[in-house]
């Protein structure tokens, strides 16, 4: 952000405005007078198995397909030959990336190591017999050379 700012590809109102819908929503939460803290009771719910059923019904419900030329998907269980699948995308191994920002810590986990469930769509793909599966990372979302 700071990079984009000061080649002026991201201008300073436009951080303004983001700023400012964050904080709206926060104070519209009661989240500046009514504080979380891990004395209260609802923070032993934070990570238990309800709420990831929950998470995981809610991720599977917003999966949305927009178009399924000569009905590609979903892709057989099981085929005579494997099927040659190829998983892309800087966030497909990593199930912090894959969870994003607001996910048990303040943006996000500080790395895959903290989650001790779940798995990244790129595991889940090397789990089928019938696939071969390659990867690539696609683009850089951190911007490093």
């Amino acid at each position: 952000v700071v990079a984009s700012l000061n080649d002026d590809s991201i201008q300073d109102d436009r951080i303004d405005r983001s700023v400012m819908r964050i904080l709206r929503l926060k104070n519209d939460l009661d989240m500046f007078t009514n504080e979380l803290s891990e004395a209260k009771d609802e923070i032993k719910h934070i990570g238990s198995s309800s709420r990831r059923a929950v998470a995981l019904k809610m991720a599977r419900d917003s999966i949305v397909l927009t178009k399924n030329i000569e009905e590609t998907l979903p892709l057989p269980a099981s085929h005579k030959k494997k099927l040659k699948i190829h998983v892309t995308g800087p966030i497909s191994s990593s199930i912090r990336y894959q969870t994003g920002g607001w996910t048990v810590q303040w943006q996000g986990a500080p790395s895959d190591e903290f989650f001790q469930y779940g798995q990244t769509v790129l595991q889940a793909a090397n789990e089928r017999s019938n696939w071969e599966v390659t990867s690539s990372c696609g683009v850089n979302i951190m911007g490093d050379p």
